[in-house]
């Protein structure tokens, strides 16, 4: 299909229209059974040319690839996602075996999204690892070279700092445990507690109010380092689902690409982490291992938080925003912050855009169980221990993860932990095992 442009010229998109490939596919259809009406023990099938790069010519099922977001070929399994986009409104009728279209048995199968969910993934991860792995080794560097110190160095400062420098008088806080450990690896230490170090021990002077709007601080570096933590928290951390749609994934990667490389780090270095360029293949695979469990947790997660929420409290989600409200009282204890409260307490409250640290707030805060309980849940039943157990995995092995890899011994024993959790918290298992695959096409 070619585009045409306002000055009249024209340029091809390189991919063909699923209009007309589905056009061209019901006309073969149509065309085969004309053909082979009348004739006895005659069937056909449609096949499709490998795109792989094997030199010897061979075929895969066209229903095989339509069906399944990978398939075997030779040795390994390859993925079918660019087919699926040619024929995004197929109908499950591409053999002389099933009904013919046009009959009344044959149904017509919905937009295909599984190619849709894949990209969407794909999109979440590229981002994801541009924030988390390039992010935190910005933040690092940087507090290293203002704070004068090293690797090695840096444990002897921190004690110093939290014994009579920043920290003396400082509340508890994420990460403290970590940071001030003897043994502290600063190659652990991810987005927030980097940042934390680099407000509070590279010499700012800024106020609260200038470190909540990045363009108010005068250091450039420090700006693009703060916007870089900014979106972690408002985006990442906040999301729902691991996948941002294609139509906002430009504009996104556009925004967050310049910060990169205002820090200096190239263009194609930035590209590559996309295209998942100039990776050996373990580390390719440790990057699906991270974003397999990443989306089977915020994914499945916040759905079975959810699903919970409105079955013991007896709702509807369009009531949720005046229950909220008039359970608001029993959240003096909790610590909300400012849009977690403005999603939360409105009578138009939308309950699927909470994400996972809201969910189990409401859950707590609508139930009455000792605090005890939320921090080492016991038993009460089969399914809220499990749910606690979903949000402590995101908060402890995620959210706070300095890298966004996951070795594959680590990834097996954690899927079987994650395994267990889900299924007890109301999971089916065929869901659970959807997203292990995942990782063999994202």
């Amino acid at each position: 299909m070619r585009i045409t442009h306002e000055d009249g010229s024209k340029t091809s998109t390189g991919e063909p229209s699923p209009r007309v490939c589905m056009q061209v596919l019901e006309f073969l259809k149509k065309e085969m059974q004309v053909l082979t009406s009348g004739m006895k023990h005659t069937r056909y099938k449609f096949r499709v040319l490998c795109w792989t790069s094997l030199r010897e010519m061979h075929f895969h099922d066209l229903e095989e690839c339509l069906e399944n977001v990978c398939i075997p070929c030779g040795k390994e399994l390859i993925t079918t996602i660019k087919l699926q986009k040619m024929f995004k409104n197929k109908q499950l009728v591409t053999d002389s075996s099933m009904p013919a279209a046009g009959s009344s048995d044959a149904e017509t199968a919905p937009p295909d999204l599984q190619a849709e969910f894949i990209e969407e993934t794909r999109n979440f991860q590229a981002i994801q690892s541009l924030i988390i792995d390039f992010g935190t080794k910005k933040m690092k560097d940087f507090f290293l070279k203002t704070a004068q110190q090293t690797s090695s160095s840096f444990v002897e400062f921190l004690k110093n700092e939290k014994e009579k420098g920043s920290f003396e008088n400082m509340e508890h806080f994420q990460g403290e445990d970590k940071m001030f450990s003897p043994d502290a690896d600063i190659d652990t230490f991810d987005i927030d507690i980097l940042m934390t170090l680099i407000r509070y021990c590279c010499g700012s002077t800024f106020s609260d109010d200038m470190w909540q709007q990045p363009h108010t601080i005068r250091s450039p570096v420090l700006a693009n380092l703060f916007r870089i933590s900014q979106y972690k928290k408002t985006k990442l951390d906040q999301n729902t689902s691991c996948r941002i749609p294609t139509k906002d994934f430009e504009d996104e990667w556009k925004r967050i690409k310049e910060i990169f490389l205002n820090l200096g780090i190239t263009s194609k270095e930035i590209e590559d982490i996309r295209h998942k360029k100039g990776f050996d293949k373990t580390t390719i695979t440790e990057m699906q291992n991270f974003q397999a469990v990443m989306s089977l947790v915020v994914d499945l997660g916040t759905d079975v938080m959810r699903k919970y929420f409105l079955r013991v409290n007896n709702l509807k989600e369009k009531n949720v925003g005046q229950f909220l409200m008039n359970q608001k009282s029993n959240f003096r204890k909790a610590r909300l912050f400012k849009d977690q409260e403005n999603k939360m307490f409105t009578p138009n409250a939308d309950i699927n855009s909470f994400d996972i640290s809201i969910m189990i707030k409401i859950i707590r805060y609508c139930k009455h169980f000792p605090d005890s309980f939320w921090s080492q849940p016991e038993n009460h039943d089969n399914v809220l221990p499990n749910l606690v157990r979903i949000h402590q995995y995101r908060n402890t092995k995620l959210a706070h993860s300095a890298s966004a890899r996951m070795p594959t011994n680590v990834f097996e024993v954690e899927w079987r932990k994650l395994t267990s959790i889900l299924q007890g918290a109301g999971v089916p298992l065929e869901k659970i095992d959807a997203y292990k695959q995942l990782r063999l096409v994202i």
